[in-house]
């Protein structure tokens, strides 16, 4: 089956969303160092699809989210505090590019999900004891 994966992930424009709706399942019936394994594997997916550009794209952000989750579920906090904060950056990038400025309808729900973000690593300090 792994050989199987890597062959989507090399030849799919989509294989990012496959592989990022896989792991969701996994994390859903609680497999979450598999999860983890997918959602890493979408990320290889999209750096692949958009090479450089991959930091330009909301679903760069959507999967680095889906990772810092598991990651947190897991009790790994350097790395879920690793990949919110990537999310941030990437979200705070598109959200301030001059494509999405121009387009109100799209600023709105990069906006939100930026707030998402920031509320979850303000509930991961909370339970750290670093925030009150």
């Amino acid at each position: 089956m792994e050989d199987r994966l890597e062959k989507i992930s090399s030849e799919d424009d989509y294989a990012f969303s496959i592989m990022n709706e896989l792991a969701n399942l996994l994390r859903k019936h609680d497999n979450l160092e598999l999860a983890s394994q997918f959602y890493k594997k979408a990320l290889l997916c999209i750096k692949r699809r958009y090479k450089t550009d991959y930091l330009n794209h909301e679903s760069t952000s959507k999967v680095l989210i889906n990772i810092a989750t598991v990651s947190y579920l897991l009790q790994n906090i350097p790395e879920a505090l690793k990949y919110y904060n990537h999310a941030i950056e990437i979200l705070g990038k598109i959200s301030g590019s001059q494509r999405v400025l121009s387009n109100p309808s799209q600023l709105l729900p990069l906006l939100s999900e930026e707030g998402k973000v920031h509320m979850s690593l303000a509930n991961l300090f909370k339970e750290l004891g670093e925030y009150s």
